[in-house]
Order: C-alpha cells, then sequence, then structure tokens
C-alpha cells in the first residue's frame, strides 16, 4: 500500500539540504561523481544545480515551503502525524513534539548556513 508524506521525515530533508550546505561552506567541495548523486536525488540538471551553497540552501528552503503548504492557518498552524497523499490534508496524530522538533532542528539549521550572507526565509500560503 501506498504510505503518505510526515511532515517530521520532510523537515528532516530538508535539515539534510542545510546540513549539506554548511559542509560546502566550511570548504568542503563535492567531487563529480557526489555532485551527480546530488543532482539524481534532486532531479535536477547541472546546470540548475552545482552544489553551491545556495543551491543546497533554496533546496531546503523549497522543502520547508512544501510543508508550510499543508499547515492550515484555519487549524491554527498545528502540524499532524501525515499529510494525505491525494487531499494534501493533514491528519492522523496531532502536534507531535517531533514534529514540530525535526522542523525547528531545520530551521536552525538554515539559520546557521544562512546567518553570513542574511538570507530570510517566507513561508507564505
Amino acid at each position: 500500500e501506498k504510505g503518505n508524506p510526515w511532515p517530521l521525515i520532510t523537515a528532516a530533508l530538508a535539515s539534510l539540504m542545510y546540513q549539506a550546505a554548511i559542509e560546502v561552506d566550511s570548504g568542503r567541495s563535492l567531487n563529480a561523481q557526489e555532485l551527480r548523486a546530488w543532482q539524481a536525488a534532486l532531479n535536477a540538471d547541472s546546470y540548475t544545480f552545482t552544489g553551491s551553497v545556495s543551491d543546497f540552501v533554496a533546496a531546503g528552503d523549497s522543502i520547508l515551503t512544501r510543508i508550510r503548504k499543508h499547515i492550515s492557518d484555519e487549524d491554527g498552524m498545528h502540524v499532524y502525524e501525515q499529510i494525505d497523499r491525494n487531499t494534501g490534508k493533514q491528519y492522523n496524530a496531532k502536534d507531535l513534539t517531533w514534529s514540530y522538533a525535526e522542523i525547528l532542528t531545520a530551521l536552525a539549521l538554515r539559520r546557521t548556513v544562512t546567518s553570513e550572507t542574511s538570507k530570510t526565509l517566507v513561508l507564505h500560503v
């Protein structure tokens, strides 16, 4: 049976992007094989994804923005365990600490990598 997206796993993916950005920002460059692997994983070509800090930050931002798209103002901005893959509505366990912790971890990592560039992430619906 097909599963549904979980905000906590999705936020963990954003964290991974920010961690990669931190590594690249610290001077670690990707070799050709690593770059191709990231491009394949992100379904990106060599023109749109070069493995730069800004590429990884943009990928993380896109992921967090996608999570935000499914969080309803009408529901008080609560995060649920899952997002229905057909309707996009959140459901199941509400307000799992684990979900919030993962989202906050991603935001903290983002702050670490963007503190020098002062990039602001605006999450609009």
